[in-house]
């Protein structure tokens, strides 16, 4: 195994983590925070390089595509657990956007809230067995089974689905009318293996669930923009599966769905790239920016942990069971550029902790030295909102969305505020990731309270 690029980069930030965080106890001038001085300078040069890139992805998505290949077909996969009170939103937009031929899958993963019921009051769904079919819906049919998790529930129907390309979408998503469409366009490019759609959180609930989606739509929305900037160089590492696209050769080539992993659409695009480069396959991994939907997200800071927990400590568990692609050439830019990248973001949640601590202690002790760090500091925050403001111009730009003086308030407000609020709020549940890494341990738990109804799509 090629691992030693790995370790080294790994070793070499953890021991400035370590010396960092040491010097605030042996200096007493403005390098003691040489921790926070690294943290800022790495994130102000990642931005800038992102920046660029989704600028030339945006000004590249809008070029005109020629392809006299026909449109794929689709199967639909809709996972679903005690998804009783908003399966229905998700399938009511879904159906209109169904072509002849095409099927939506419905996958009871041992419901226990009466799904398959209102299914079948809803929609008319004679079950037979295990399987059902609309009696007014021919292309919906449903599928029930013993609970076994997401990634068993799609990796034994995918066989049995038909379509050249699965689309697989949570139960409490909504997407956007005219999204399938703009799949199946995508996929009319032969070497196009995975791609996701854009997804819009929404928190239902009071003032905490407000700041909740306040905070994480303006997350988002870098999120994705960042997602088409690394698809510029082939590099694009997360599809994710509340609303994503596999073509099927592809997916079958790999071997499905990885139940053991905590994060299973991640850790599937890592199989395909690792196929791609030891075969010399020319497969891409994309983001579509004309398919949106609107998905559940945390709106309490115990879900939200468990929900990043969950996700970071997936993501170490991914990276570190594929050290030998970091730093090799053979796996083009996502080994060569992404993944060295994603080695730092490693013990990056560290240094914000360490940065924010350290500062704190200088403060108490040294005050001096503290308030002269102040420019530096305030400097950034200019730099940051300068660069944000125009990736969130860009982002709606990308997606065709008018931008009006309430939106551009609320994004620019969000990215001022975020470092202060947000930011500690995601580092920490980071941390949590390492902790549930160690411990070999995750728990989950619903997004969303029983009978909460989920928004109309258009609105997002």
């Amino acid at each position: 195994m090629r691992v030693l690029p790995f370790r080294l980069l790994f070793g070499f930030v953890l021991l400035l983590l370590v010396g960092t965080l040491a010097a605030v106890f042996f200096s007493r001038h403005e390098w003691a925070w040489a921790i926070g001085i690294l943290f800022l300078t790495y994130d102000a040069v990642l931005l800038t390089a992102i920046t660029t890139l989704a600028w030339r992805g945006v000004v590249r998505s809008e070029a005109p595509k020629t392809c006299h290949v026909s449109p794929p077909e689709l199967a639909v996969l809709v996972p679903c657990r005690n998804e009783k009170s908003v399966i229905s939103a998700c399938l009511d937009a879904l159906i209109p956007q169904m072509r002849t031929g095409e099927t939506i899958w419905v996958i009871d993963d041992g419901s226990t809230d009466g799904t398959v019921s209102f299914l079948t009051e809803r929609y008319g769904v004679v079950m037979d067995g295990h399987f059902g079919e609309s009696s007014i819906l021919p292309i919906l049919r449903v599928w029930t089974k013993p609970s076994s998790g997401k990634a068993n529930s799609l990796n034994e129907l995918i066989p049995r689905c038909g379509g050249e390309v699965i689309v697989t979408i949570d139960a409490d998503t909504v997407p956007t009318r005219d999204s399938l469409k703009a799949i199946r366009e995508e996929f009319r490019d032969p070497e196009m293996a995975a791609a996701c759609g854009v997804l819009i959180p929404s928190c239902r609930g009071g003032l905490l669930a407000r700041a909740f989606e306040y905070f994480q739509r303006s997350e988002y929305m870098r999120a994705y923009l960042w997602r088409l900037a690394w698809s510029r160089i082939d590099a694009m590492e997360m599809v994710s599966g509340a609303f994503g696209a596999y073509r099927r050769e592809v997916i079958e080539k790999v071997g499905f769905f990885d139940p053991s992993s905590w994060v299973e659409d991640y850790e599937l695009i890592f199989r395909i790239y690792r196929e791609a480069g030891d075969s010399g396959k020319k497969w891409r991994i994309g983001v579509i920016g004309t398919a949106q939907a609107v998905t559940d997200a945390p709106a309490t800071v115990s879900l939200f942990w468990k929900q990043r927990s969950r996700w970071f400590g997936g993501f170490l568990a991914t990276l570190f069971g594929n050290q030998d692609m970091v730093a090799n050439p053979r796996y083009g830019a996502m080994g060569g550029v992404l993944l060295p990248a994603k080695t730092v973001d490693t013990l990056l949640p560290f240094f914000s902790a360490g940065a924010q601590l350290t500062f704190i202690v200088l403060l108490l002790d040294s005050p001096h030295v503290a308030w002269g760090l102040v420019g530096f500091i305030a400097a950034k925050l200019v730099f940051d909102l300068c660069l944000q403001s125009l990736s969130f111009f860009l982002y709606a730009r990308w997606l065709r969305r008018p931008v009006t003086p309430d939106w551009a308030f609320r994004i620019i407000s969000a990215s001022l505020l975020e470092p202060f609020f947000f930011q500690p709020l995601r580092y920490s549940g980071a941390i949590l990731g390492w902790v549930a890494l160690l411990r070999n341990r995750m728990t989950w738990a619903p997004q969303r309270a029983a009978g909460t109804e989920l928004p109309d799509a258009e609105q997002g």
